[in-house]
């Protein structure tokens, strides 16, 4: 029986089983076509349910070889071949799977399939060529690329990983990359997206906006690395090719719209439709910007309109806009300190004159109580956009003249019209302080040339002041150092606090102009000498970066004048002027007035030297003093004649002539408001924007007047 039962066994195999003569095995077939062959069935490869052991066996086969094989220890299958020890245990994770050349699996549920790919993270991807996918749940596909971020997928080539290995969810995890790069040592991305949301296109870093777009290429001029949204249809309905903007809350559109059929070629549109109605802006074809606009001026550059709103220019301290660094000409701001609007003119700051050939002047005048008869109130007068100074150099200290010609000066500030907000004076008699003054912004510079030092006569001084928010206040002082030097006969300042001032008296020197400047907040000066000069510094302005002084000797009725620049670290002389005896000079810009007796030359700066460009004739038979102040202001020229009949009386009038040109045309006279005879209107002259400051240094019971006027047209 038992030989019997052997004999049905092995009965039963023979018929299952088949052997071919060169060793070929065949399973339910009788001509095996391979070494092993199963026919008609299938194959099982298994192990006992969630046992995988805790400790595997080792691979059915290790290292270097072409091979397929199940890994029943960590339920793991290969298929392909490697080189090396890729599917050797430790490179193999539960439950992965590896096929094709050198392919790593090591992380549970991975898969791995290609050439030289690791898919080294728990269910992770990794598909191509030498692609790593490290971190948790990661996929990445193509060449060379890596992904670090959990949950990410990268594609492409050679790909910039930006972050270290991370397997926690942050919102700069990149979930979503495309790498471009050319080889391991030039990595970069054409896309990234970050778990937050934010996008990056061409980004080598992590993008830091919602859309971040980055041109590393310069190879083609940036062209192909920004963004273009073009519109090809040809319907004429078709516009609103661009970009959009929609607020979910409210269902209004903003957005950037082109396209072939669009006249602008770029506008914003603000609506749910696009519409000329709803455009705010555009910029059309010729580069002409539209604001508030739909077609731009074709004269314009930018065309702004509106019923109800301006133009904003930047606003800034006076401090802040004379620091700007190498302004360009033609630069425009507005000054909260002096509540103006200024533009650069490539040589200083100028504010916008508001006078023309039809302006009307409204004249008010004004003397203070505390003047006094003979104090000659006017004699000096300077005005700047907020204040202005009037020196009074022969008034008294009280009535009863008891301290004669001590001097004062009268502060008045813009409010509501021009008030009396300040007095100053002087010390002792023939002090004759406010014999010149002159404000610009916050500084201000009052001469006083009879000032006698002890043991001296007439060595003069000036006094530098700044206003400290609420009056003005002495800085410092300057003295001459011998007698009749006359220190002070003649003053200016710029806003940036620049003081000069002559001092036309010093016999060693035949005058001196001394400037002084506050630098770090310590005022230093320099002298200037010119000994073939006759009493040089008798009169000074300052204009930008250029100084214009005097120097005119009476006894002889001969003199120059002399233009300083600063070249950076000192002042040196550029031009000196033929001889001829001069009454008032007056610096502005690239223009130069000097008045003489019966007539006013101008002078212009042609970029090398100063040539004159006018001779402006007094329109009376002469005797008039045309010519005793001057002041110009942009294309206009004002002229005292402070000895011109009006009305058969001498009052005297001012002269306004605009340029035209190389030449100046009269537009008009200016009179005094009281008319007085004797007056002398006209001795002094300032103006600035549209503010003018006239002195007539005898009306008013010979105490003397200002005139405050306000030029503007109707």
């Amino acid at each position: 029986m038992k030989e019997l039962l052997i004999s049905a066994v092995l009965f039963t195999t023979l018929c299952t089983v088949s052997f071919s003569q060169i060793g070929k095995v065949g399973i339910n077939t009788t001509t095996p076509a391979a070494m092993l062959h199963v026919m008609d069935s299938s194959v099982l490869f298994s192990t006992t349910l969630n046992t995988l052991p805790g400790t595997p066996g080792n691979p059915p086969v290790s290292g270097a070889g072409i091979r397929t094989f199940w890994y029943p220890d960590k339920a793991a299958f290969r298929t392909g071949r490697v080189t090396g020890a890729q599917w050797d245990k430790i490179n193999t994770g539960n439950y992965s799977f590896a096929a094709g050349h050198n392919n790593t699996a090591s992380g549970a549920q991975s898969f791995g399939i290609g050439n030289g790919n690791f898919a080294t993270g728990e269910n992770t991807i990794a598909t191509g060529s030498s692609n790593k996918a490290n971190a948790l749940n990661a996929s990445v596909f193509g060449i060379a690329n890596v992904a670090n971020g959990t949950s990410s997928l990268v594609a492409g080539r050679f790909n910039d990983s930006i972050q270290a290995l991370n397997n926690l969810i942050t919102s700069t995890t990149p979930l979503f990359m495309v790498g471009n790069g050319n080889n391991s040592n030039s990595r970069k991305n054409a896309l990234t997206v970050l778990f937050n949301g934010n996008v990056g296109v061409g980004t080598l870093s992590l993008p830091q906006y919602r859309f971040h777009v980055t041109n590393n290429n310069d190879a083609d001029g940036g062209w192909a690395d920004g963004i273009m949204i073009e519109n090809t249809s040809t319907l004429a309905s078709v516009g609103e090719a661009g970009l959009s903007f929609h607020n979910a809350a409210i269902p209004i559109d903003r957005r950037w719209t082109t396209g072939l059929n669009q006249n602008p070629l770029m506008a914003w549109n603000y609506g749910t439709t696009f519409s000329t109605a709803n455009t705010k802006m555009v910029l059309d074809t010729m580069g002409r910007l539209g604001v508030g606009s739909t077609s731009p001026h074709a004269s314009s550059l930018v065309d702004i309109q509106s019923t109800n709103k301006g133009l904003l220019l930047p606003r800034m301290t006076t401090a802040q806009r004379t620091t700007i660094a190498s302004p360009a000409a033609g630069l425009l701001v507005y000054d909260t300190s002096l509540n103006s609007m200024f533009m650069y003119d490539g040589i200083q700051w100028q504010t916008f004159a508001m006078v023309n050939s039809n302006f009307d002047t409204k004249i008010y005048t004004a003397t203070p109580v505390e003047i006094f008869a003979n104090a000659q109130f006017g004699f000096s007068t300077s005005i700047s956009n907020r204040f202005a100074f009037v020196g009074a150099p022969y008034n008294d200290d009280y009535p009863g003249g008891v301290t004669q010609s001590v001097g004062s000066v009268s502060v008045y500030e813009k409010k509501r019209g021009w008030e009396l907000v300040q007095s100053l004076e002087g010390v002792v008699t023939n002090d004759l302080f406010g014999w010149d003054v002159d404000v610009a912004g916050y500084y201000a510079v009052i001469g006083v040339p009879g000032d006698d030092h002890p043991g001296g006569t007439n060595q003069g001084l000036a006094r530098i002041l700044e206003y400290n928010g609420t009056s003005f206040s002495t800085q410092i002082m300057t003295q001459g150092t011998d007698n009749l030097d006359q220190c002070g006969h003649s003053v200016a300042i710029s806003e940036r606090g620049v003081a000069v001032i002559g001092i036309p008296g010093d016999t060693s020197t035949e005058g001196v102009v001394r400037i002084m400047e506050k630098i770090n907040a310590v005022w230093v000066n320099e002298d200037i000498e010119n000994p073939s000069a006759v009493n040089y510094g008798s009169h000074v302005d300052i204009s930008g970066n250029k100084i214009l002084a005097g120097a005119f000797d009476l006894g002889t009725n001969i003199g120059k004048f002399y233009v300083l620049a600063d070249n950076g670290t000192s002042w040196v002389q550029e031009f000196e002027s033929t001889e001829f005896l001069a009454k008032s000079l007056d610096l502005e810009g690239d223009l130069i007035a000097v008045g003489r007796t019966d007539d006013v030359l101008v002078f212009k700066f042609n970029g090398t030297t100063w040539v004159q460009i006018a001779d402006i004739n007094d329109p009376n038979i002469g005797g008039n003093f045309f010519g005793a102040a001057v002041k110009i202001s942009g294309d206009y020229l004002f002229i005292g004649a402070p000895a011109t009949l009006v009305a058969g009386q001498d009052q005297g009038v001012v002269y306004c002539y605009k340029r035209n040109g190389s030449s100046y045309v009269m537009q008009s006279t200016i009179q005094s408001v009281l008319g007085e005879d004797q007056g002398k209107f006209g001795t002094a002259i300032d103006a600035y924007y549209n503010d003018i400051l006239i002195g007539a240094v005898m009306e008013n019971t010979d105490k003397g007047t200002v005139g405050f006027g306000i030029i503007h047209t109707e």
